[in-house]
């Protein structure tokens, strides 16, 4: 998932270049306050909280690539979109799936193990850096920062808490 949101984060920092555009480089106020809140948590609680923000923010990607798509007015940012769309719906899905093993797990009907791996940093767990920032207009300009729908997500807390879940 990090490869493929790497991938999708250069294709959009080369678009938005050949377009003269800058994009964030900073989260925002709200996902800074998520890896705040993520980093005071370990284990399952960690876990938990980690995959629920996950789906939120791929169910909310999701309906924004749609969008861009189906109806954005710049024919690369669209083009963009519409071949992005289909790597993040199926993290979508994969999240949920993971989700649904957890609940499986915390059922009893799914037996796994839980590893705190104190040295890797939340950065790879972080590392969601899809900016979708694609909201264009015909006159070709496009609006770096959606608000509540950018998610630029590529940090590094320093906490080094970091809990992985085998399933």
């Amino acid at each position: 998932m990090v490869d493929d949101h790497s991938k999708a984060n250069q294709d959009l920092m080369q678009v938005a270049s050949a377009k003269g555009l800058s994009l964030p480089t900073a989260l925002d106020a709200k996902h800074q306050a998520d890896v705040q809140k993520l980093s005071a948590l370990s284990g399952d609680k960690f876990d938990k909280e980690y995959v629920g923000m996950m789906i939120k923010d791929h169910k909310e990607d999701v309906a924004a690539f749609q969008k861009e798509s189906a109806g954005g007015a710049d024919a690369d940012i669209k083009s963009f979109a519409a071949r992005t769309l289909p790597v993040v719906q199926d993290h979508l899905q994969m999240i949920q799936r993971i989700h649904d093993k957890m609940a499986l797990r915390k059922s009893g009907n799914l037996k796994t193990t839980t590893n705190a791996n104190a040295g890797a940093g939340m950065g790879a767990n972080m590392n969601s850096n899809m900016n979708s920032n694609m909201n264009s207009n015909a006159g070709g300009n496009m609006n770096s920062n959606r608000g509540k729908s950018n998610k630029n997500k590529n940090s590094n807390t320093g906490s080094n808490a970091n809990s992985n879940s085998n399933m």
